[in-house]
């Protein structure tokens, strides 16, 4: 299988995604200290594009437009993250069930992203 090159950055997406297994648009900004959301956005584009990422986005209601994407891993992500020293393999294997999780998980994840935000934020390290 060929795997295509990806940045610095991207390989900094896919550890966060990771570590927290989902995250929405406005977290992956935080974690990565940026102010405009554009370059984050292409970053993701072009992870989705090669498939280290899926995305989850739907928009069923006029109050749903607000709700930004949600990303995690994709299976061929697996391959890059399998060279890195602090990856636990055993615990990369569940990338492959990460589509069908249930949105009570997902949003369990979310939230504590959220509070390791908001704790990195306060100055309190993790």
């Amino acid at each position: 299988m060929k795997i295509s090159s990806i940045t610095k950055k991207q390989k900094e997406i896919l550890y966060y995604l990771y570590q927290f297994r989902f995250l929405h648009t406005h977290q992956l900004q935080k974690l990565l200290k940026h102010k405009n959301p554009n370059r984050t956005l292409s970053w993701l584009k072009d992870l989705i594009e090669k498939n280290y990422v899926k995305r989850i986005y739907e928009k069923k209601t006029f109050q749903d437009t607000t709700k930004p994407a949600i990303y995690y891993l994709g299976a061929t992500s697996r391959h890059v993250l399998k060279k890195e020293k602090e990856i636990d393999l055993a615990e990369l294997e569940y990338i492959y069930s990460e589509h069908r999780r249930e949105k009570k998980f997902i949003d369990r994840c979310l939230f504590l992203a959220d509070v390791y935000l908001y704790l990195s934020e306060i100055g309190i390290r993790i």
